[in-house]
């Protein structure tokens, strides 16, 4: 089967098996995360842990964002590195910097850790924000398992054929 020039760099990062290359929601579910400013990087790690479906619920589920992680490190006076890590530490889905993910909430949230970070070290902050966003994890699991199923029959609607079936789940 011939794929198209377009869909080549997602049929070589194992995205769409060459078999289905055919499979339309597949391939408008990766082409919208590639208009979100997601890489195929970005859409293989995504694909390897929580899921493709997770990385677009974590970009659909956002009201009111208008702030990118560059946005906010210049706001709350942080490195875009210390951002990133500190997203990282919550367990959250990586992103591009120039993709607007926050809202003015957030923005004031990463101010707040900045002015923490002058009374604790960078490592104490990280270390504390993974256990808040682990025990939110585990709170919100049952919930999050539901919206999970949910959004990916409502996204990604994975039919395609058997051996494609749990490409992006």
């Amino acid at each position: 089967m011939t794929v198209p020039e377009d869909l080549a760099a997602f049929v070589d990062a194992g995205l769409i098996p060459p078999d289905c290359a055919s499979d339309d929601e597949r391939i408008d579910a990766l082409r919208w995360l590639a208009a979100q400013g997601f890489t195929v990087d970005e859409m293989v790690a995504a694909a390897g842990g929580r899921g493709l479906a997770a990385l677009a619920g974590d970009t659909l589920s956002r009201v009111g964002v208008r702030w990118s992680i560059r946005d906010v490190a210049e706001w709350a006076g942080l490195t875009v590195e210390q951002v990133v890590q500190a997203r990282a530490a919550s367990g959250v889905v990586r992103a591009p910097v120039e993709v607007p993910l926050y809202t003015d909430d957030d923005r004031a949230a990463f101010e707040l850790l900045a002015a923490a970070s002058q009374v604790f070290s960078w490592d104490q902050l990280l270390q504390f924000q993974r256990v808040v966003g682990s025990a939110i994890a585990t709170v919100a699991d049952s919930d999050n398992i539901a919206k999970s199923v949910t959004l990916k029959t409502r996204f990604v609607n994975i039919v395609c054929l058997p051996s494609c079936s749990n490409i992006l789940l």
